[in-house]
């Protein structure tokens, strides 16, 4: 159910309330739910989460798509 809301949300771009939810996620979680969305759209969210936050999501994530990211 998070996972749906965060690909709603990053859908949407509402960048405030994402940042929030993906506070209280896992990162592999957030990262399951990366993939499933544009590419601009993973940017925007790693880009606006603190630098710890946006690594531990990257790490879990497969290596062409975090560095595509």
């Amino acid at each position: 159910m998070v996972q749906m809301t965060l690909k709603q949300l990053l859908l949407t771009g509402d960048l405030t309330r994402m940042v929030k939810l993906v506070g209280r996620m896992h990162p592999a979680d957030v990262a399951e739910t990366l993939v499933e969305v544009p590419l601009e759209n993973q940017v925007a969210l790693v880009t606006a989460l603190p630098a710890a936050m946006g690594a531990l999501i990257l790490r879990e994530m497969a290596l062409p798509d975090e560095a595509a990211i």
